[in-house]
């Protein structure tokens, strides 16, 4: 009997139909963001809860289809579900599978039951950020960082071929100092120090932990700016529990408990305190610096739950918008300042070299 060939037995048995895996469709390296990867993992959890599935083969199912970290952390996420992990505990323990905004938002509507109205809150913030266009500050540090590593070997090159070279035959011709040399003995430690800081930036543009840090334990010292974002989400949960009649002061106790910022989470324990001795919970946030004097009398004007949601909901996006801004307006700035700076390196080069070669050309003529 003829035997079929087995040098692509592991193709036919990737797509062979009832193995197990002809539904895979991942490519063998990851391709999507990691937003791309949270959204798809929210869309799936809502449909467990809509179908009342049970989590754990469908999140081991959405494994298959991810490479790399976020793989790990769904098989992670799996094996806590199958352990009868509660679900909003089960991604507290598994960082990164969901934003932590989103988890927060979670465990807000399963303590206040407003669950349903939670997710499809979440969904629709998720599909709001998919039609945003944000600055690419990973594209931008990768790229300049590609230009300081050029730029170094270009130094290095020059600096221990074409400049011992120069003095030579400056040496040779008795036409003194050489001042290309001199120039790159005084540029280098420059450029050293400039890919540095562009290393720094790939650093923060491309490290989510660093990035985490800075978010929550070194930025929130420097300014209120650093909290839009997270004050925007609060507002976003608050609308949640608004519309569907549920009382602030308990939804202020479960912000207060489980945020992760630091600055929010001591301005939600003071609105839970003010609160707690018989405020209203407006003048509380108010009081917090979560919402202006201005935004509370807009929350107040509004009649009926219903439009006290949508103002809040209209504050968070303005809010989110502010933070957008700031982070373009910080990118406009980032890319001139380091072209600037790495123009006058090159230029400072070329001035140096050209004033050699016309200095030979000067004495040979």
């Amino acid at each position: 009997m003829h035997s079929k060939p087995k040098s692509f037995q592991f193709l036919r048995n990737l797509f062979r139909p009832g193995n197990g895996t002809a539904w895979k469709i991942a490519t063998p390296f990851p391709v999507d963001k990691r937003e791309a990867n949270q959204a798809s993992l929210l869309q799936l959890l809502d449909v467990i809860y809509r179908e009342r599935l049970e989590p754990a083969p469908m999140i081991f199912a959405l494994a298959k289809e991810h490479r790399g970290m976020y793989r790990q952390k769904l098989r992670w996420l799996g094996q806590l579900l199958s352990r009868s992990t509660p679900l909003v505990e089960a991604l507290e323990q598994v960082p990164g599978a969901l934003p932590e905004e989103s988890v927060l938002a979670l465990r807000l509507g399963t303590q206040s039951g407003t669950l349903p109205e939670t997710m499809e809150m979440l969904l629709q913030t998720q599909s709001d950020a998919a039609k945003v266009q944000k600055f690419d500050w990973n594209g931008l540090t990768v790229y300049w960082w590609s230009v300081g590593a050029t730029l170094l070997i270009y130094l290095a090159f020059m600096r221990y071929f074409i400049a011992p070279t120069f003095k030579k035959m400056y040496e040779e011709m008795e036409m003194g100092r050489e001042p290309f040399g001199q120039t790159l003995s005084e540029i280098t430690p420059a450029a050293i120090l400039l890919l540095i800081f562009t290393s720094l930036l790939v650093l923060l543009g491309c490290s989510r932990w660093i990035r985490n840090v800075l978010r929550t334990r070194i930025l929130p010292y420097w300014g209120s700016w650093s909290t839009q974002s997270a004050t925007s989400a609060i507002l976003r949960m608050l609308a949640v529990n608004t519309a569907s009649g549920k009382p602030i002061a308990g939804a202020l106790s479960t912000l207060a408990k489980y945020h992760t910022h630091p600055i929010v989470r001591q301005r939600l324990l003071l609105a839970r305190i003010e609160v707690e001795q018989g405020a209203d919970p407006w003048d509380g946030l108010k009081v917090a610096k979560l919402l202006s004097a201005k935004e509370v009398e807009a929350v107040l004007a509004a009649s009926g739950n219903t439009s006290k949601a949508w103002v809040l909901r209209q504050l968070s996006r303005v809010k989110e918008q502010q933070q957008l801004d700031l982070s373009d307006r910080m990118g406009t700035w980032v890319h001139p300042i380091l072209a600037l700076a790495f123009g006058c390196l090159v230029g400072w080069m070329a001035y140096s070299l050209f004033g050699s070669l016309y200095g030979m050309v000067t004495r040979f003529a």
